[in-house]
């Protein structure tokens, strides 16, 4: 269980910001008070946590469009929002409901036969898409150290025995804690383009490029062009 810091240390200073006896002394209250208040709602949390998250299991499980819709109002629901931010797996599920909805409005722009997976489809229960999450950032960092070509290979070869969506791809790379971006796009493009997935690399470039920062913008708009150029 996650506990979300919500005390400020100002009230326990004087006026010049320093600690004095009689603030060292609430602050100690104040700390034995905040562990027995949450000794006494630990249960509760944890226990509204796991009805959270079964919920969420269950619409997964059902493997159909109507449940994946309601999947997306419940993570926008009260309950949902009461306890979302106590728990890690639930505070990055909500990065599928974009994914989601990119998947949605591509097929239907792409209608084809044997639809391709929502990223729901990829998963059983949210702890695995936790996992994803976590699996997915180190591949990541891989890519932005520059690892040869057999690491590479094994970060396609995930994604493909996975079935991740490049929308799921994209959305992870814009949210997640990495700097070189650009680098990490670049290396992903050309990994999709080697494949013959040329939509995929340059929905990528594409994507990051409104979503990246300034700082990173300018290799993956010459990356965008390049793709255009080859592939139009």
């Amino acid at each position: 269980m996650l506990i979300p810091p919500s005390e400020e240390t100002y009230q326990y200073l004087d006026p010049h910001g320093n600690f004095t006896v009689e603030g060292k002394e609430k602050l100690l209250r104040d700390t034995d008070r905040y562990y027995v208040d949450g000794a006494e709602t630990k249960a509760a949390i944890y226990t509204a946590v796991c009805v959270v998250k079964g919920r969420i299991n269950e619409k997964i499980q059902e493997r159909s469009r109507r449940a994946y819709d309601k999947l997306v109002e419940y993570c926008a629901s009260d309950e949902f929002a009461s306890v979302a931010g106590y728990d890690s797996e639930l505070i990055v599920f909500p990065e599928t409901i974009p994914v989601y909805m990119m998947e949605c409005e591509d097929r239907k722009e792409h209608p084809v036969a044997g639809d391709k997976p929502f990223v729901y489809d990829c998963i059983n229960y949210i702890d695995d898409f936790y996992n994803l999450y976590m699996k997915m950032l180190f591949y990541f960092r891989r890519l932005q150290l520059g690892v040869t070509g057999t690491d590479k290979a094994e970060v396609l070869k995930y994604i493909k025995d996975k079935r991740i969506s490049v929308f799921l791809v994209a959305r992870l790379l814009s949210v997640v804690p990495l700097g070189d971006k650009d680098k990490i796009t670049v290396e992903l493009a050309d990994m999709y383009s080697r494949e013959n997935n040329y939509s995929e690399a340059l929905f990528l470039v594409s994507f990051m490029e409104k979503h990246c920062g300034d700082f990173d913008i300018a290799a993956i708009s010459e990356k965008k062009a390049e793709l255009r150029k080859r592939f139009s």
